[in-house]
């Protein structure tokens, strides 16, 4: 799987938003990888971004992306239900 700098930026900034939401801000990160260590270093580095900046990720752009893709993730998600239901009840 593919994910850029970028994106890392946003999967915390939806982690945030779902600790606020969920359990009063507190969020626990956890750095896995080291594929590649340059790739790794610039998505941690996002992520620091977000948690001292708030603005730091264009949210706001991510959500109109998402938007336009829900289409398609919806698809993959039901696809890969059809495959596990067999083994997990979902």
């Amino acid at each position: 799987m593919y994910l850029s700098d970028e994106g890392f930026g946003r999967l915390a900034d939806l982690v945030l938003g779902l600790s606020e939401e969920l359990c009063g801000g507190r969020a626990v990160l956890v750095l896995e990888g080291g594929h590649h260590p340059e790739a790794l270093c610039r998505s941690a580095l996002k992520v620091i971004d977000r948690l001292t900046d708030p603005g730091a990720v264009d949210s706001e752009a991510f959500r109109r992306r998402e938007d336009e893709d829900l289409y398609k993730i919806e698809r993959i998600v039901q696809e890969a239900k059809g495959h596990l239901s067999p083994y997990w009840r979902l």
